[in-house]
């Protein structure tokens, strides 16, 4: 039995993603599709324009069969962190033959010898040149490449390199056939982002920004002033100009600009404030790294066709595999399943945020833990 694995957003899901899917089963031959998708919160360091339940209905109606919740803790990562998280899920899961993603190149050469040029970097060395390269006002891509020519500049194909680097360090993968599938013309995620946030339907829908949760931050941030640098990726100098900057917040957005520098990115100071909002702290990293793999999967959605498959992953998975939030305290224990409520909080975050954009009053949002009420998605 052939089963495809992909890695995706879909913020929000457009023909680009349909177009991946069609190919990469084309060119896989695969019996069975496992999408691997971002949550409520996305790499960027932002809320998805959607919730992950809209998302997943979308991919499945695109061809999935199964979708699967990136662990929010990868989700929000930085490139290199995404990638390991979703590859580590996918080889976890012991069925998955084949593995396909988007690229622009589709230079399967190419992006194994960026794979290899991500693999043997050195660490100090690295992140000094890196430094160097965004104190001189380069981009991260373009910094990264000054250092490492054989990056490729695109920011799929990049992000294919990473995907061949933990498939490479991930035990069991090594037989994983690949397929990049060469990206087509269309409208970006992130014009589409900007076309349905001005849409009139958005407060209906609805579609959120990360302004939406401007309150929610702020509040944040004024509590945990003394220990900023506690959260993932908040270094002591990004720390020292959030508390610096503080009096100037207004919202969100404003404020990430506000704190962007030559050093620091926009997108990097996006994930640390996105990092202190869902309270994802260094430790919790600190324990995913120490276990060398995701901890857990959790289901979102699948077609009825595909429920002989979800039988056999669960027998066959290196981790649990939960398909029903109320099952998670039997399935998961101590920092892991710690973790796993943070997850839920977030998504309660989210879905809060959501309901009081459509004008709900304070008493109807706050009338359920909403996770776990939630079914999977069955098309």
């Amino acid at each position: 039995m052939k089963v495809l694995g992909i890695i995706a957003e879909c913020n929000p899901f457009h023909e680009g993603h349909a177009h991946l899917l069609r190919e990469a089963q084309a060119a896989s031959g695969a019996d069975y599709t496992v999408v691997v998708l971002s949550g409520d919160y996305v790499q960027r360091g932002a809320p998805a324009i959607q919730d992950k339940y809209v998302r997943t209905r979308k991919v499945l109606e695109g061809g999935a069969d199964l979708v699967l919740e990136l662990p929010l803790y990868y989700a929000c990562g930085a490139a290199d962190y995404f990638a390991r998280g979703a590859v580590s899920l996918l080889s976890g899961l012991n069925m998955i033959t084949d593995l396909a993603f988007g690229s622009e190149s589709a230079d399967l050469d190419l992006l194994r010898h960026a794979a290899a040029a991500l693999r043997h970097r050195a660490g100090e060395e690295f992140h000094d040149a890196l430094l160097s390269q965004l104190r001189q006002g380069k981009s991260y891509a373009a910094a990264q490449a000054a250092f490492l020519p054989a990056l490729p500049r695109h920011p799929n194909d990049l992000l294919a390199a990473h995907y061949l680097a933990a498939l490479e360090e991930a035990s069991g993968a090594v037989s994983v056939r690949v397929h990049p599938v060469r990206r087509i013309q269309v409208p970006s995620a992130s014009d589409r982002r900007s076309e349905m946030l001005a849409s009139p339907e958005r407060r209906e829908a609805p579609y959120l920004s990360p302004d939406d949760f401007s309150g929610a931050l702020l509040m944040r941030l004024l509590e945990h002033q003394d220990d900023l640098q506690a959260f993932a990726d908040v270094s002591d100098s990004l720390a020292d100009r959030i508390r610096t900057q503080l009096p100037a917040y207004t919202d969100y957005s404003g404020f990430t600009a506000l704190l962007k520098t030559r050093d620091l990115t926009y997108t990097r100071v996006a994930r640390s404030l996105l990092h202190i909002l869902l309270d994802i702290r260094k430790e919790d990293l600190a324990l995913l790294k120490s276990r060398g793999t995701t901890p857990y999967a959790r289901v979102l959605g699948i077609r009825s066709s595909a429920s002989s498959l979800l039988a056999q992953i669960t027998q066959q998975a290196a981790f649990p595999v939960i398909t029903r939030v109320s099952e998670a305290e039997q399935l998961l224990s101590g920092g892991v399943l710690s973790l796993f409520q943070k997850e839920l909080r977030a998504a309660w975050l989210y879905d809060l945020t959501a309901s009081g954009a459509r004008g709900f009053s304070s008493s109807e949002k706050n009338g359920a833990v909403p996770e776990y009420g939630r079914r999977l998605i069955k098309i």
